[in-house]
């Protein structure tokens, strides 16, 4: 797999990359009523095109042979009291397709996401990720990652506990 910046022209793949790793993840887990109004809500074009041209928004596109298999959202903004530095980067999405996963490819993409904070100057790099979700909380604990507090997340009409997890890039 190989690692590029998305641009305004991916907007299209990467709306349907993020759609289907988001349903392969979580719709079985969910009310189908809720989580459709959640799709509905945040995985549109327009708000794909919107981070695609945001100067605080940087998105990874993972491919191979040109099709989108991973991707990850980076992004510059409010940052949660219990992180202890405001000028942390969060990592907003992190999905990989399910053909990739196992394969090493979160590994590569999770390695680009901190030397790009690094990149920007930042020391700290946090995320939200759902209590429920193992998978992923033993995967970023690997990363070096902690838990640091937690807050409400909404999907659709249920409201849902992220933990936040925070590292630090010093080392």
């Amino acid at each position: 797999m190989v690692f590029r910046q998305g641009g305004p022209n991916d907007a299209s793949a990467l709306l349907e990359l993020s759609r289907r790793t988001v349903i392969d993840t979580f719709a079985h887990l969910n009310n189908p009523a809720n989580f459709a109004r959640f799709l509905d809500e945040h995985y549109r074009l327009d708000r794909v095109q919107s981070d695609l041209v945001d100067p605080h928004v940087t998105i990874f596109l993972g491919e191979v042979e040109g099709v989108p298999g991973a991707y990850s959202k980076l992004a510059s903004g409010p940052v949660p009291e219990c992180v202890g530095d405001p000028e942390a980067m969060q990592i907003v999405r992190f999905y990989v397709d399910k053909p990739y996963l196992g394969t090493g490819v979160a590994g590569q993409m999770m390695r680009l996401c901190l030397d790009h904070a690094r990149r920007c100057g930042r020391q700290t790099v946090f995320l939200g990720v759902w209590e429920h979700n193992a998978r992923a909380i033993r995967f970023y604990q690997k990363w070096g990652f902690i838990r640091c507090g937690q807050g409400l997340f909404r999907v659709g009409e249920d409201e849902q506990t992220d933990w936040w997890m925070v590292r630090s890039l010093e080392r």
